[in-house]
């Protein structure tokens, strides 16, 4: 059975692994994206003093996560609550601009899609939760007065804001969908690969190490342990037990006798 842990264990530090480059590359990326966002308001004359914040807050978090990474440290939740940070950083400069008279046509189209891009690569709970939140925000934002109209030229801001809040909100739990999609295809491989692992080193009557699997345990015994014993137990009256029960019996005694070695506390490693 500690071969199976074993095997769950690798998988598990493979997904890890695999998350860590996905939030490294995420992070750095992240960089880049600020910048590129922020030249094009700089030639349009739309770099507010609250841009600039942001601008910085983002940097400074995009920072933050990938040191984390670098350096192993709690990557996935400073990953997760750095996204969640940049994500409400985002919407209260958004409406603090909005209160200061800013009102740009191009920042709409960020209000629509910089969210979801933040929150691509969080778990699919806190997408679930993000949805409906980002939904309120956009409508909340669409029918402050004089977005709509300066943006699209409409007068009935109550169903266009409904109806770009909605498909906002719907891209994000589309996304939360995807991301359950591929939390749950990860944790099947896990449990394929263990079950895999289990096949090839344990016996399936009594669920000891099988012999591959205990000359494993044996060699790493060698290696690290400065003297261990190894016992070899035999069952006396085994076979006449066979012929008279049935190969049932048998095997319920087998069982047994493996169930007494696992709870054993002197013993180590238990085979078959």
């Amino acid at each position: 059975m500690s071969n199976l842990r074993l095997s769950e264990l690798q998988s598990l530090h493979f997904m890890e692994q695999r998350f860590r480059r996905i939030a490294l590359k995420i992070s750095s990326a992240g960089f880049y994206i600020v910048v590129a966002v922020l030249i094009p308001f700089q030639f349009l004359g739309e770099l507010t003093q609250l841009t600039v914040v942001a601008g910085a807050s983002y940097i400074v978090i995009l920072g933050a996560m990938a040191l984390a990474n670098l350096r192993n440290f709690q990557v996935r939740p400073v990953f997760n609550s750095g996204l969640i940070l940049m994500f409400a950083i985002f919407w209260i400069l958004s409406f603090a601009e909005l209160h200061a008279g800013n009102i740009f046509a191009s920042r709409f189209a960020l209000v629509l899609f910089i969210p979801f891009f933040l929150a691509v690569a969080l778990d699919y709970r806190l997408l679930a939760i993000l949805a409906p939140v980002q939904t309120v925000l956009v409508f909340s934002y669409a029918q402050h007065e004089g977005v709509v109209a300066s943006v699209f030229g409409a007068s009935d801001t109550y169903t266009l804001g409904l109806v770009l809040a909605g498909l906002s909100g719907l891209l994000l739990a589309v996304l939360a969908l995807l991301s359950w999609a591929r939390h749950h295809t990860d944790s099947e491989l896990v449990k394929a690969l263990a079950d895999k692992e289990r096949l090839a080193s344990t016996d399936p009557l009594t669920g000891l190490m099988n012999r591959r699997a205990f000359m494993e345990a044996v060699g790493l015994f060698w290696d690290s342990e400065a003297s261990f014993t190894i016992a070899y137990l035999d069952l006396d009256r085994f076979k006449p037990l066979n012929d008279q029960f049935g190969h049932a019996a048998g095997d319920a005694v087998l069982t047994h006798i493996a169930e007494r070695l696992k709870l054993f506390p002197g013993v180590r490693v238990a085979a078959r």
